[in-house]
């Protein structure tokens, strides 16, 4: 498999706890969020982006995600995911 394969991806709930992780995976934390939040302005905007980040702040993601985007979180998770493996093999 590729480096930026669906599988390859650590999940967010793995990359939640950074003291539990080794360096490499907690350096990968970084660049994945890079990638995701990249991901999701190329698709929505950079104002809905924002609208996003901000609800987040103020709610949970799940939450934000449904009202922002009209999708789960684990939806735009998913769609992240299957860009990511898409990408890696062009």
């Amino acid at each position: 498999k590729k480096q930026g394969s669906k599988n390859m991806l650590p999940s967010w709930s793995e990359l939640a706890d950074e003291r539990s992780l080794p360096q490499e995976t907690y350096r990968m934390g970084y660049e994945q969020g890079w990638s995701f939040v990249s991901y999701v302005t190329g698709q929505f905007g950079r104002d809905a982006r924002n609208s996003w980040l901000k609800a987040a702040g103020s709610d949970d993601i799940e939450s934000a995600t449904l009202q922002v985007f009209g999708m789960t979180f684990q939806e735009l998770d998913g769609d992240w995911r299957s860009f990511m493996a898409a990408t890696s093999m062009s």
